[in-house]
């Protein structure tokens, strides 16, 4: 099928994006494992923390081996799903299946979902999980995308993580400017173009007097975008507005996730916008089939029969 196709490359192209931006010099000696790994165990629970350092501790040992290992594996799992052969697509998606949890649980803390600075806003629940999201959607039978019912099981998946992400926003530390906007002002002291770093410490200033009213906002969207999602309802005007929110979080609270020779992966904005697109190009797919088959006559216009 054409989209299960197109989808499939997509994830083959963050993949060997992924593994181009873990070639980055600064990834083979400490500032990467300072401000990545080690910024990871920032408020992880404890039965999880030991854990974490025993992996980022394997990793110090031999800098140089694992991540060159990291970057040739996500570099050949993005060439197997970019792949003519069916076969190869496959072990490509088993592999980022299994190389993507990993990434998850130990390379991401889990997304940070269980810290207590966890928000949708900064990139939880991690990009590894979303990209292992859309590996189990593409290893579903043909006949459900042919059908529609992965963009119906996309959109639940989306719709239930904007809620999330709602209620993570919902905490007292986010009501103030210095919680609320901290990341940002982090970011935007990355290495990067001038502009960027302007803007968003320009955003984050003028929202810092409001940071309340802010808040409140971001809750709100987030809330009813994750509603409409559940509900299967994603008019043009709110697909148009999604895109908007998700290219202004990108931007602004993410900063684009690739700069300050660190990034790890564009975060989480691409993958997210993979999943959040398939409900509106599957569905049409759904429907066209009961409307056709309860109406009789409109069959015989469809195949041209007078």
């Amino acid at each position: 099928m054409q989209r299960r196709k197109q989808w499939r490359m997509a994830l083959g192209v963050l993949w060997i994006l992924d593994g181009i931006l873990q070639l980055q010099p600064q990834m083979f000696g400490p500032r990467f494992i300072h401000l990545v790994l080690d910024a990871n165990l920032m408020g992880q629970p404890r039965w999880l923390a030991p854990l974490l350092r025993l992996s980022y501790g394997i990793w110090a040992q031999h800098p140089v081996l694992s991540d060159l290992g990291s970057a040739l594996l996500q570099l050949g799992i993005g060439g197997l799903l970019l792949m003519p052969s069916s076969v190869w697509n496959t072990r490509g998606l088993w592999l980022s299946l299994g190389w993507g949890s990993l990434v998850w649980f130990t390379g991401e803390g889990l997304g940070g979902i269980a810290t207590p600075d966890a928000s949708w806003i900064t990139g939880s629940p991690g990009s590894a999980l979303l990209y292992v999201a859309l590996t189990i959607l593409l290893l579903l039978p043909v006949a459900w995308w042919e059908s529609g019912r992965v963009g119906l099981i996309a959109g639940r998946i989306v719709g239930t993580l904007w809620l999330w992400g709602a209620i993570l926003q919902t905490r007292m530390n986010f009501f103030n400017a210095n919680g609320l906007f901290a990341p940002w002002h982090g970011l935007a002291a990355l290495p990067q173009p001038h502009i960027v770093s302007s803007v968003i410490n320009q955003v984050a200033w003028h929202l810092g007097g409001v940071a309340n009213w802010t808040n409140v906002g971001f809750i709100l969207i987030m809330a009813g975008l994750g509603v409409a999602y559940l509900l299967d309802w994603h008019p043009t005007w709110l697909r148009l507005s999604a895109l908007l929110w998700l290219f202004a979080i990108w931007s602004i609270a993410m900063d684009f996730g690739v700069f300050g020779g660190v990034g790890t992966d564009p975060n989480t904005p691409p993958i997210w916008l993979l999943l959040m697109a398939l409900p509106w190009v599957l569905h049409p797919i759904q429907r066209k089939t009961p409307a056709l088959v309860s109406n009789p006559r409109r069959i015989e216009t469809e195949i041209g029969v007078r």
